[in-house]
């Protein structure tokens, strides 16, 4: 029989704790004083406050990868990270300056239409009974791509 490791579930969710939830590190500042089922927190490094409910945070099975996870100390929450998804926690988008997300969104945005062109021109050549060149078909996906105006939206 395999066992398999439980994550451990937060004891509590004092100020000073941290939390990675949705791909972001929060640090938790104060429970409400009115609502006892939300927690305020700041993103960490840097952003407005938050407020996140525990029935949230709390009603994602432990063992989702969507499931937060919570740690005392910013090292010890670092080492679940590592350890739940196999990267370091200075790789999450909010840590990189917006020019380097930018780039990455438009070079994500280069391949995914590079792609779509390519896989376009083989269902058009194997419809046609045609031999293709995956080669030229990148080629030319290049050209389009080449004239293309690339436009994001920033949200700041």
């Amino acid at each position: 029989m395999k066992r398999t490791r439980r994550l451990p579930v937060p004891n509590t969710l004092q100020p000073g704790h941290y939390i990675f939830w949705q791909q972001r590190t929060y640090q938790v500042l104060t429970p409400d004083p009115a609502n006892a089922l939300l927690l305020h927190a700041q993103p960490f490094p840097e952003g407005p406050g938050a407020t996140l409910s525990l029935l949230d945070l709390l009603a994602i099975p432990r063992t989702s990868p969507s499931a937060p996870l919570f740690a005392p100390t910013l090292e010890a929450l670092h080492q679940q990270i590592e350890e739940q998804y196999g990267y370091a926690a200075g790789t999450t988008t909010h840590d990189l300056p917006d020019s380097y997300v930018i780039k990455a969104h438009i070079i994500t945005s280069v391949v995914e239409t590079v792609r779509r062109l390519v896989s376009g021109d083989e269902r058009r050549a194997k419809a046609r009974g045609e031999p293709l060149s995956h080669a030229q078909a990148i080629r030319r996906a290049l050209l389009i791509i080449n004239k293309t105006t690339i436009r994001m939206e920033v949200r700041v």
